[in-house]
C-alpha cells in the first residue's frame, strides 16, 4: 500500500529542500536551510545528547556543511576501533575521525566539519549512498554527538537510514540534481 506524502514526514521534508533556493555546496554555508515536517510523528524525533527522551522534529533551521563524497560508509563515519563502547557519550568528537584529524591528532582545516563556518551546523549535506557498509548504530550516535540533526543525501543505505530514524537523526532523501545545486 502506498502512503501519501502528507503522511510521510521525510517525503515532505525532501519536497521542502527541493523547493528551496540554495547555493552550491562546497564547504560550510551560512545560508539557513529550513526543514519542516507536515506531520508530527515520534518516529522522526531528535534525541538530545543529555536527555534520552526523543522529541518530535517539527522543523530544523540551521546552516549546513557539505561532505559531498559518495559511498561514505559507516567506518568512515565512526572507525571500527572506536566501537568498543556501548554508551553514546563522547562519540561526537570521533565522527569522521580519520578524515577530520591529521596524523598528529590536530584538526584538518581542509575537512568541512572543521571549517569555522561549520560551527553549530545541524545539517550535513552528504554525497550519494551515505552510511553504506556494515551495520553500526554508533554511526548515527557519532553524528548526533557532533551536533548533526539531519543528513541530506540522494540515497542512504537502508540499515543506516533505519538506525538514524531509530536514534533521532533525520535522513532526508532528495533527487541527485537537487543535491548537486
Amino acid at each position: 500500500r502506498r502512503e501519501s506524502s502528507r503522511s510521510r514526514p521525510a517525503t515532505a521534508i525532501s519536497r521542502a529542500v527541493r523547493d528551496q533556493e540554495a547555493e552550491p555546496c562546497s564547504q560550510a554555508h551560512s545560508l539557513p536551510l529550513q526543514l519542516q515536517s507536515l506531520a508530527q510523528s515520534p518516529t522522526y524525533a531528535h534525541s538530545s545528547r543529555t536527555d534520552s527522551t526523543m522529541q518530535p522534529i517539527n522543523s530544523i533551521t540551521s546552516h549546513y556543511f557539505a561532505f559531498s563524497a559518495d559511498n561514505v560508509d559507516t567506518d568512515q563515519i565512526i572507525p571500527a576501533r572506536f566501537l568498543k563502547v556501548t554508551d553514546k557519550e563522547g562519540l561526537g568528537a570521533l565522527a569522521f575521525h580519520d578524515r577530520r584529524y591529521a596524523a598528529d591528532g590536530s584538526p584538518d582545516p581542509a575537512f568541512a566539519i572543521n571549517a569555522p563556518a561549520a560551527a553549530g551546523a545541524e545539517i550535513l549535506v552528504a554525497g550519494h549512498n551515505f552510511g553504506c557498509g556494515s551495520s553500526r548504530e554508533h554511526a548515527p550516535w557519532a553524528l548526533l554527538g557532533a551536533g548533526v540533526r539531519a543528513v541530506i543525501s540522494s540515497g542512504f543505505a537502508d540499515i543506516f537510514r533505519n538506525n538514524a530514524l531509530k536514534n533521532g537523526l533525520l535522513p532526508v532523501t532528495v533527487p541527485p540534481a537537487i543535491l548537486r545545486r
